[in-house]
């Protein structure tokens, strides 16, 4: 796998890692169809067995030394084992996972329909974040910071209950609610933590600060980490509607609104100076939309807002600071065409009214990014053949 920060065009085979994976897995499922309590029943029942074998091979700079630079007391000079080469690094793991899962469809009637389900579910590491490095920044007396890759790192697995209950009034309109709850397991975020690296200190540099021993340098290494376990729990509520009940031209418009609100045990303490461990991307959503289907003619707009939600636990490539994305409303228009069978004329745009998109820190008025694309139009010809 190359390193994302190299460019595509270029090729520097110490600055890049492999990563072979080897998955094999075996599942099975029944289905049953029966009447129980009067009531017609459909139960999905299955099972999946993963092994995976996992190699992650790259070139390290090994650190071995940190000496002081005459006349400059602000910067330590690295020493590096190899003359200053990178070696070749490889690790290898494996882990098996067995991953169940339950489904099941009851009709209550009136046009009611509940549904249950039961699973584990396994998400891998993205493969940038098992590279078998570590990369040392400004080794500065003052702060000593690294960042890499992790190729211990495990998949996160979630155990997810949800139970729904959807209702269809008539067969233009569906009502559903749902809820949810997972117990995630080994979740992958990004931290700093301390870790210890022997130097020879060839320098006698004075045990205090980050020298914490005779022969030890203490980072601040930031790298992707398996984290303890947290509950997440939530609604989900939907509506659609289409107005065929309307005479004529009218009959074509509808509506969709859609709610998710959804909470955790793991959350970030703004208050605390401790790193703690919070779930990262969990926010409040809701969504609206109005459209029109009729006659080869198709339009819609849509709303959408996305509360202030914890984006990453650490600053990317800084301090420890968590990243915060503010509240977010966008609304969008699509209007299409269709000449013929073969031809269709669309214009379309995002984010008409140009909101903004920023980032903060741990306080809300540490603004860390100010995005401002403005609103999006495009207008186009689309043709099958």
């Amino acid at each position: 796998m190359p390193n994302p920060s190299v460019p595509a065009a270029s090729h520097w085979p110490m600055l890049s890692d492999w990563i072979n994976e080897n998955v094999y897995a075996g599942y099975i499922d029944v289905d049953f169809r029966a009447t129980l309590g009067g009531l017609p029943w459909f139960i999905n029942i299955g099972a999946r067995y993963v092994h995976t074998e996992l190699t992650a091979s790259g070139q390290q700079f090994d650190l071995i030394d940190l000496l002081p630079v005459t006349g400059d007391v602000t910067i330590f000079q690295g020493v590096f084992a190899n003359g200053g080469q990178p070696l070749a690094r490889t690790e290898s793991s494996s882990y098996d996972f067995f991953l169940p899962n339950l489904n099941a469809r009851v009709d209550l009637g009136a046009n009611v329909v509940a549904r249950l389900s039961a699973s584990r579910t396994l998400t891998r590491p993205q493969v940038q974040d098992l590279a078998p490095r570590t990369n040392f920044d400004v080794l500065r007396p003052a702060s000593l910071n690294a960042s890499g890759g992790n190729p211990a790192l495990r998949p996160y697995t979630s155990n997810n209950f949800d139970l729904s209950l959807e209702w269809y009034p008539s067969r233009t309109t569906t009502i559903a609610a749902a809820a949810f709850y997972k117990n995630v397991r080994d979740f992958i975020v990004q931290t700093r933590e301390n870790e210890v690296i022997t130097i020879a200190n060839a320098g006698n540099l004075p045990v205090g600060g980050f020298i914490t021993g005779p022969n030890e340098a203490t980072f601040s290494v930031r790298r992707p980490r398996n984290a303890d376990t947290a509950n997440v729990r939530g609604i989900e509520l939907n509506v659609v509607h289409t107005f065929d009940w309307l005479p004529g031209l009218l009959s074509g418009f509808g509506a969709q609104v859609n709610a998710t609100f959804v909470g955790s045990n793991a959350t970030f303490d703004q208050d605390s100076d401790d790193i703690s461990f919070a779930l990262e991307g969990l926010g409040d959503s809701q969504n609206a939309s109005v459209f029109y289907e009729k006659g080869g003619l198709s339009a819609r707009v849509a709303y959408n807002r996305r509360e202030r939600f914890l984006e990453s636990l650490v600053t990317p490539g800084e301090g420890g600071d968590p990243v915060f994305r503010r509240t977010f409303d966008q609304w969008d228009v699509r209007a299409s065409y269709d000449v013929n069978q073969y031809a269709q004329v669309f214009v379309e745009g995002i984010n008409i009214t140009s909101e903004k998109n920023i980032t903060t820190g741990r306080f809300d008025n540490q603004v860390l990014d100010f995005i401002d694309t403005g609103a999006r139009w495009a207008v186009g010809v689309r043709g099958t053949f």
